[in-house]
């Protein structure tokens, strides 16, 4: 633990499980680049699985700094507590777009559509657009092969994966082969096409989109990433045996040149139906090595 904390002129990665005691690592961690002037606390950017986890972060941060409010470092960073970068990563991207909307083409007024919601709305548009083709032979054929509430759902899944992988429609597309295939891969183009019009239309992005648009965002605008890459000089990143692709881009674009430290444990990884892949921690520690 005290490697962990004070180990802070290289990139680090720790292998660490349930109760090693990682929140109080990464709280102190924080504390100890605070105190020896590394970083001011808007320039540290810590990533955690849930809100949760976040929220206690912060408060822990808090309690430390008013203990030792008469330090003058102390003091001024806890001023600007509320300005750090402490959050889930759809959080930490959803901030980086709201801070740049016409780079990354949003509204400034957007909000993050919630999980249940989003399904929901996935869902509907699903079985609108089985229901609007039903006059095409091979989609009233397959929804008679399978049922109408099993195509739904089957459809459903695929599409929640695809999502969770950053994988496009266009993709499916072009794998497409049979006439069977290519059924499905129309219905989950235009499935999407209604989902992504009624979150457009209600001004809504879902986590899948926020990530999508960072990872975009970033790479199309290197002024902004150069400005990032500046400004952040510590990256914290806790659960990384649980992200998946498209969020292990996002970090190591803006982790370039940039203080790195992960923490993940690939015997605790239970995300894998939403796209997390253990072998993302396992290479990035290769990579640092």
């Amino acid at each position: 633990q005290q490697k962990a904390i004070e180990i802070v002129d290289k990139n680090l990665a720790v292998t660490a499980g349930a109760g090693a005691g990682k929140t109080r690592v990464l709280v102190a961690r924080i504390l100890y680049i605070l105190r020896q002037g590394l970083a001011d606390i808007d320039e540290i950017v810590a990533i955690t699985y849930t809100n949760k986890a976040a929220l206690e972060i912060r408060e822990r941060l808090r309690q430390e700094m008013m203990k030792e409010r008469k330090d003058s470092i102390l003091s001024k960073n806890l001023r600007k507590l509320g300005t750090a970068y402490i959050g889930t990563i759809h959080s930490f991207c959803f901030r980086l777009l709201r801070e740049n909307p016409v780079e990354a083409d949003i509204d400034p007024d957007i909000k993050i559509l919630e999980e249940f919601r989003a399904n929901a709305w996935l869902k509907e548009g699903i079985e609108r657009t089985v229901l609007d083709n039903l006059e095409n032979t091979l989609v009233f054929q397959l929804t008679s092969k399978l049922g109408f509430s099993k195509l739904v759902r089957e459809l459903y899944n695929t599409m929640i994966n695809m999502q969770n992988q950053g994988i496009e429609p266009s993709v499916i597309e072009k794998m497409a082969v049979s006439d069977e295939e290519k059924t499905i891969a129309l219905l989950i183009c235009q499935s999407f096409k209604t989902y992504q019009l009624k979150k457009e239309k209600q001004l809504f992005l879902d986590y899948e989109d926020v990530l999508q648009k960072t990872f975009v965002m970033l790479k199309n605008n290197h002024e902004i990433l150069q400005d990032y890459r500046e400004k952040f000089k510590f990256i914290m990143i806790d659960e990384y045996q649980d992200l998946n692709f498209v969020q292990d881009k996002i970090l190591r674009l803006l982790g370039e040149g940039t203080n790195l430290f992960v923490v993940g444990d690939k015997k605790q990884s239970i995300y894998g139906f939403r796209g997390a892949r253990v072998e993302l921690f396992e290479s990035l520690k290769a990579d640092l090595e």
